[in-house]
This record gives structure tokens, sequence and C-alpha cells, in this order.
């Protein structure tokens, strides 16, 4: 299992929009230059932490866990006892694809297909806590995490149908 700490302003992988210029179609990034360069200051912060990491442990291969816990700044007009997460912040999915990507440009993952199973938070920063990502990867036994998901859904399935009248007699 590898852990990273990385520290700064995590940002979301925006979307790209479509545009007709000139009877041709064209793909531009949907975001401003400054969320642009957010993304280029988190990815980089990303990359490096990867880079670090696999010089240590070398590169992760096969299906690997991914587990990220976003602390994100608090905005200052939100107040300090409240937990909720403002929409502005970033979506989840567009944070989690800004932090994968770079752990392939890192070299700690070959390609980021490797990622078999994910579980990611977005919280708001505590008081005192500085805004970043904890990343957490670990090798899956392919085998065994299929076996166990499968059991999970199963179990799952089961508690929603609720007792059946087969159960029931």
């Amino acid at each position: 299992m590898i852990s990273l700490a990385v520290r700064g302003r995590p940002a979301p992988k925006g979307s790209h929009s479509a545009v007709a210029r000139g009877g041709r179609a064209w793909l531009i990034a949907g975001s401003t230059a400054t969320y642009r360069e957010r993304l280029a200051a988190w990815t980089e912060a990303v990359a490096d932490a990867a880079r670090q990491a696999a010089s240590e442990c070398g590169a992760i291969a096969g299906p690997v866990l991914l587990a990220v816990d976003f602390a994100l700044p608090r905005p200052a007009s939100q107040p300090r006892v409240s937990l909720h997460v403002s929409r502005a912040l970033g979506d989840i999915d567009k944070l989690v694809r800004a932090t994968a990507d770079p752990l392939v440009a890192g070299g700690l993952l070959a390609d980021d297909s490797q990622i078999c199973c994910l579980v990611a938070t977005r919280r708001l920063a505590g008081p005192g806590e500085p805004g970043g990502a904890t990343i957490t990867l670990a090798r899956l036994d392919p085998l065994a995490a299929a076996r166990s998901l499968a059991e999970t859904a199963a179990a799952t399935i089961l508690r929603a149908a609720g007792p059946t009248p087969l159960a029931a007699a």
C-alpha cells in the first residue's frame, strides 16, 4: 500500500465544449484561465508526489484500489461549523479525474485503467488544516476483489428485496 499526502488546492478537471468556427468543430476547455492555472498546479503537485513514490517503491502493476480524501479549502464566506461542501468547489468525479491522470504521468501507474476500485471523499478542510488530498493506492487480488464485490452486491440486493415468501415460511 502506498499513501501520498499532496498539499495544495484540489482542482477539478473540467469538461470540454464543442464550438463551431469556420465550418469546423473545435474542442475548447470549458473553464477560465484561473481554473486552468489551478488545475495545472494541482496536477503538477500530484505528479511530483507520484514520481517520488515511484522512485522509492516502483510502479504498481495490476489492478489497484484508489482511495482519495479531498480536503478543500474553506471559503471565507463559509461558517466555521458548517460541513456543507459547496458545488462551486468541484464535482467529486472531476476531482478524481484530475488526481488519477497525474498518477500515470508521475509513473506510479502504467494506466489509469488499472483502477478497479475507487473510494473518494470530498470535505471542507478543518480549522488550521491545509488543503490537499490523501491518496492511497493498494494492489488488488483480482479474484478476491471480484468475489468480494459479488458477495457485497448479492447481500445488498437481498437486503433491498426484503423477506421473501420462502424465507418467511
